[in-house]
């Protein structure tokens, strides 16, 4: 099953055409080592299966626990605080999560198995739910991928599927009306200070000129996407996150975090992997999915092809 969505993948960079927006700004990545971090495999007391999104609520890690069909707040001992949620098709319950959001009051999660949006009271109590058109079929190409909230409670959903009607950005206002922007926008969105940004997560061809595009960063403005960088060839971004005003990807294609400013300028890179013999395996690389930060910049990252969560510690 692993091959065949790693195959699956592969065909959708090949096939998929278009882009959001054109740019020139190639960011130049010239690697700048600043290895302020370490590498660890968070010890959990709980076991995952197929670990997708997170978030954090105070110290408290929020794990989008994918296969298990639940969410688990974790401390960052590992111990598990509290589960939300069970397999279903109820109020409360889930079917293939994949992404979780938080505000001040409430939690964000997308419901991708049931082409749904829930939204959870801060201890988990179901509040409502918004259907998304189109994703009934949930297959893998044709599902939702990431989830973000703003300071007015607009929800940001990103989804992937071979119908470019409806790989855009989702917008749901706070009065559950609809929206969409974007063109074949496949990828990951994150926020700082309530600056909305989005990156693609595809390579592909322009249906009109038959130039290809690389994975680009863009910042959601007044309901458009302005298209800030383009990253380099084979970058492919697994998520994204933020401290201290600075925006961190996890490439990839380059297997390192990277550090950009908010214009999407490279500083420098946090953390790299060794390649050796021991660890030449593709499941490091292609399972990573979640990506957050806590308050002192140690960084987490979920792991769905190897069941994990590593953390990233900030040595500063």
């Amino acid at each position: 099953m692993k091959k065949i969505a790693c195959a699956l993948c592969f065909f959708l960079a090949l096939i998929l055409v278009g882009c959001s927006q054109n740019t020139n700004h190639e960011v130049n990545i010239n690697r700048i080592f600043a290895e302020e971090y370490s590498i660890e495999e968070l010890e959990l007391e709980v076991e995952l299966k197929e670990p997708r999104g997170l978030t954090m609520i105070g110290d408290d890690l929020i794990i989008v626990d994918s296969g298990n069909n639940r969410l688990l707040r974790i401390n960052k001992s590992g111990k598990l605080v509290q589960t939300i949620g069970e397999t279903g098709h109820g109020n409360g319950e889930f079917l293939n999560p994949v992404a979780v959001a938080v505000d001040e009051q409430f939690i964000y999660v997308a419901d991708s198995g049931n082409s749904r949006v829930q939204k959870l009271t801060m201890d988990g109590s179901f509040i409502e739910d918004w259907k998304i058109e189109g994703l009934q079929n949930f297959t893998i190409t044709n599902r939702m991928l990431d989830i973000e909230v703003d300071a007015n409670q607009n929800i940001y959903l990103s989804v992937l599927s071979l119908n470019n009607k409806l790989s855009k950005v989702h917008i749901l206002n706070s009065g559950g009306k609809v929206s969409t922007i974007g063109k074949d926008s496949i990828g990951y969105l994150g926020i700082e200070n309530n600056q909305l940004f989005f990156v693609s997560i595809l390579e592909r061809i322009d249906r009109d000129t038959l130039e290809g595009r690389n994975n680009q960063v863009f910042e959601i403005i007044d309901g458009k996407m302005v298209n800030k960088k383009s990253l380099p060839t084979s970058y492919s971004p697994a998520d994204l996150t933020f401290y201290n005003e600075q925006m961190y990807m996890f490439s990839r294609g380059y297997q390192a975090i990277d550090r950009f400013n908010l214009d999407g300028d490279y500083i420098d890179s946090i953390w790299r992997r060794e390649i050796t013999d021991g660890n030449a395996d593709t499941n490091f690389s292609a399972g990573m999915y979640g990506m957050h930060a806590d308050e002192k910049g140690d960084i987490y990252m979920s792991n769905y092809l190897e069941n994990k969560i590593y953390k990233f510690s900030n040595k500063e």
